[in-house]
């Protein structure tokens, strides 16, 4: 129904599930901007020929479109930023003691970073403490849960700061009934409505908020573009924090005063071309929302019920109030050889933290995977995908862990022993896997009580220490992860070092090129970029202590 809007899926034959990191791209929204930067490019608000003209009114246009799309009062309260992450910043950099009547932030236990770090830093300067409305088992929101927050919204609390849906849980919060109890008790609320404006309809008057943010890019637009909206009394006492050009009415070398909103806060030129491409998005959105709300519905609703349906895996959130995304995990797998069989088989998933390790922290897991769709997924899509899910933990893929986990591999001690070869001659994923899977059993563990953070490898998709312990005489590097897959990578890296080290003229961890052997032995091409990243740190952590 929708697909065809999308230039992406006429090339790509991947099924992309990863929409709550970013959506593809309207061919409305491409033409677009392709058309505004090929014909019409001048610079907005500040010349008067007729080509400037016309952007600017490309520009406003955009914003009452927004304004119109969450049912905003005036389109005057709608601040285009680079996107959600900006947005909140300014919120939080620019709000005046005089604003808050609290002392207390409240934050929902799975926010996305961008909705905790700047709350971190306001309280930091306006000495405030922070409480968390925590969740239920598995992520799971209930009417309990609701009970309990509201109980906590009392006149202690300054400020809310929720998502309007988890981008890891995709629980739908009732936003109405929080900001109804925070007015009440004289508190702001600031809600994060990056995975709902793509899925719902926002009515950003109904829902009773002080401030709601959102990206373009979560809603087929274009990335560094976004929306700030306030109300606008709110707007008129919040400090802009990004001075510069366009955004002050009068200047002298000791002073400036700042224009009204929403100009008090877009210092700079800015994103044109994003925020004219958001007009088209805003546009798609109006005139299809319902139809895309009523498809992305039918297609979760069967998708969650069958992954919650299959004995060997858990699924976090609600299930049945959620928009389109849903996070689980294998229960006796690793799940980033899980991960990783899925991208092989073609399906475009996130595995990882997700921006939340609070919430994964709070869930008892260090990450999981993450499904989320958009309106261009069809139902032949979803069926693969479950397919794929049930091969990954059948018992004849239990049988294999289990006979590896029986099979005998050559002691570490071992230079050159057979693992090398057998990496070398490996032709597919499974024969790739299935050393690895050998070779994790080899790694010199580093015992529990030294995985702590001055030992752990950051960047990495799982939780990875590397170091030496002094009580071993035999020179080796001890590391341990949760992954068994990143277990048989660290063994490669290490048994190459100790290789390395052994020949007649010693070659130093500093002096190899680990990355090139990785990628000589076929490996890299399996990985995701997250463990690209990880298997840099984990290398640069090699050659620093090696």
């Amino acid at each position: 129904m929708f697909r065809d809007d999308f230039p992406f899926f006429h090339s790509q034959s991947i099924t992309y599930l990863d929409s709550a990191a970013t959506t593809q791209r309207l061919g409305a929204v491409i033409d677009t901007v392709n058309t505004f930067a090929r014909d019409q490019n001048a610079s907005v608000h500040r010349s008067a020929y007729p080509l400037a003209n016309e952007a600017t009114g490309l520009f406003e246009q955009s914003r009452a479109s927004i304004a119109k799309l969450i049912h905003a009062k005036v389109s005057d309260e709608v601040v285009f930023t680079s996107g959600a992450t900006e947005s909140l910043n300014m919120i939080a950099n620019g709000i005046q003691p005089s604003m808050l009547s609290g002392n207390v932030l409240l934050l929902c236990a799975s926010e996305h970073h961008a909705n905790i770090l700047p709350w971190q830093k306001l309280a930091a300067r306006l000495n405030l403490s922070i409480r968390i409305l925590e969740l239920g088992p598995n992520g799971r929101f209930t009417e309990e849960t609701l009970t309990e927050w509201l109980s906590i919204i009392n006149d202690d609390v300054a400020l809310i700061a929720c998502a309007h849906a988890s981008n890891v849980l995709g629980n739908i919060y009732p936003i109405d009934a929080i900001c109804r109890k925070a007015r009440e008790v004289s508190a702001l609320s600031v809600i994060d409505g990056t995975q709902a404006i793509a899925h719902m309809q926002v009515d950003v008057q109904k829902l009773g908020c002080d401030f709601y943010v959102f990206s373009g890019h979560k809603m087929y637009g274009p990335t560094g573009i976004g929306v700030m909206w306030g109300k606008y009394e709110h707007l008129e006492k919040l400090e802009a924090t990004k001075l510069g050009g366009e955004m002050v009415n009068h200047v002298t070398y000791e002073s400036y005063t700042t224009e009204a909103p929403p100009l008090k806060f877009e210092a700079g030129t800015p994103n044109i071309m994003g925020a004219i491409g958001l007009f088209s998005a805003a546009q798609y959105f109006g005139h299809q929302l319902e139809q895309i709300v009523a498809h992305e519905h039918a297609l979760y609703t069967w998708l969650s019920h069958k992954m919650a349906n299959i004995d060997g895996i858990t699924v976090y959130g609600n299930i049945d109030n959620s928009i389109s995304v849903l996070s689980f995990r294998f229960d006796s797998l690793d799940n980033h050889s899980a991960a990783l069989m899925l991208y092989q088989k073609g399906f475009a998933l996130r595995f990882g933290q997700h921006c939340a390790m609070p919430l994964l922290d709070s869930l008892g897991i260090d990450a999981c995977l993450r499904v989320s769709i958009g309106c261009y997924n069809t139902a032949s899509e979803l069926e693969r995908f479950v397919d794929a899910v049930n091969e990954i933990i059948t018992p004849e893929g239990s049988t294999f862990e289990h006979q590896v986990a029986s099979e005998q591999s050559a002691p570490i001690e071992e230079p050159h022993g057979a693992w090398e070869q057998a990496l070398f001659g490996a032709t597919s994923w499974a024969e790739t896997h299935r050393q690895l899977l050998l070779l994790s059993k080899q790694l010199p563990l580093l015992c529990e009580a030294q995985r702590h953070d001055l030992n752990r490898v950051e960047g990495c998709e799982a939780s990875v220490w590397l170091d030496k312990q002094p009580r071993h005489n035999d020179g080796h590097l001890r590391g341990y992860s949760d992954s068994k897959v990143v277990r048989g990578l660290m063994t490669v890296l290490l048994l190459k070092h100790h290789q390395n080290l052994g020949l007649a003229v010693p070659i130093q961890a500093n002096e190899f090129d680990f990355e090139a052997y990785l990628a000589d032995l076929g490996l890299s091409s399996y990985f995701s970029e997250g463990r690209k990243d990880g298997m840099k740190a984990l290398i640069q952590r090699i050659q620093a202590i090696g």
